[in-house]
């Protein structure tokens, strides 16, 4: 067979790399495991001191270190590695974006991301992540589970949850309602930034019972509460502002819809809603990190990764006006409007 088109390196070097990509997870999550990144927190090391600390012998120990310095966790000057910023924010526990939960939960699920399961849900458009159990209700009737998943959230929402904020003036708005928000990570980076702000995160028990954890542990105990309840079913409390972040993703457009006309429904007039999620361009062509996202919608959820457009139409048909979107932190954006 004779080729038409000659291969260029970088195409060559690009089909490799996705080839091989779940290797490169793999060094972060067994790095992470064998607590790697912590040797490196006050030192720059060699192979062998790093190896000798950890007692692992020294080619995985070079493997290991030379995969996350192509990563840019770490550098490497002469024979001697140090931690990159990268690493510094996510990957060390004394850090305020530390990726623990997340990496924690991604070591605990892996086995469940195999292409028999992805092809599984791409057959049949269902989630296969709780069997056949509800994910959402599965949280509410199992604690421990719970715990690990708010705790995973977390950790993967306190970087954006501290530049949103910064995009969207809340200076007028009194009560902001987290919906199903979690830990209320969000809700502790709106605060922080607006000081005259209080918030409270609605979510189902018992998830809504580890929010007082969070707000002692930010110092916002007097700001922070929680309300327990269901967003399909019960009424939302009284606030002017209503935030929801990776909700949209995991719902069809039709329950995104009704979660949209709920909050235009009980907000007052001049009341905001906040949409934050990973967001297409609007021609859905990328970015990339958006479409990996909803790889994990299909094994999860019954949802997707929605454009700016997408939502911006949404919030429009539904009344709100000045309806805008922006990007916030890389892929991170929020789509935002007021009820006239």
């Amino acid at each position: 067979m004779e080729l038409t088109n000659a291969p260029s390196p970088r195409d060559e070097e690009s089909v490799l790399e996705i080839l091989y990509a779940n290797f490169g997870c793999f060094a972060l999550l067994t790095a992470h495991k064998l607590k790697i990144f912590g040797l490196f927190e006050a030192d720059s090391l060699t192979v062998s001191e790093a190896a000798n600390r950890l007692n692992i012998p020294i080619r995985p120990m070079e493997i290991l270190l030379t995969t996350l310095a192509a990563q840019r966790f770490l550098s490497k000057t002469g024979e001697r590695f140090s931690l990159e910023a990268m690493a510094r924010n996510y990957c060390l526990e004394s850090s305020p974006t530390y990726l623990g939960g997340m990496l924690d939960f991604a070591v605990a699920t892996h086995s469940m991301c195999t292409v028999e399961n992805l092809e599984r849900c791409a057959r049949a458009d269902r989630s296969l992540a709780y069997g056949s159990g509800e994910m959402f209700q599965e949280h509410a009737e199992q604690i421990a589970r719970a715990r690990v998943f708010t705790d995973a959230m977390h950790s993967q929402s306190m970087a954006p949850a501290m530049v949103w904020p910064k995009r969207v003036d809340l200076s007028d708005h009194e009560v902001m309602l987290d919906i199903a928000g979690g830990s209320g990570a969000h809700s502790i980076g709106a605060l922080t930034l607006w000081p005259k702000l209080r918030a409270s995160v609605f979510e189902m028990a018992p998830v809504s019972g580890f929010v007082s954890e969070y707000a002692e542990k930010y110092r916002l105990s007097d700001r922070l509460g929680a309300v327990s309840g269901d967003m399909w079913n019960d009424a939302y409390p009284q606030a002017d502002l209503h935030f929801y972040s990776q909700v949209y993703h995991d719902w069809p457009p039709e329950k995104c819809r009704f979660l949209t006309e709920k909050s235009f429904a009980a907000l007052p007039s001049g009341g905001r809603i906040i949409i934050h999620e990973l967001l297409l361009d609007s021609d859905k062509s990328g970015p990339l990190l958006p479409t990996l996202m909803a790889m994990v919608m299909l094994l999860w959820t019954e949802g997707r990764q929605y454009s700016d457009l997408e939502l911006t139409e949404l919030l429009h048909s539904v009344g709100f006006v000045q309806v805008r979107a922006d990007r916030t932190l890389g892929s991170w954006g929020i789509v935002t409007g007021v009820k006239p």
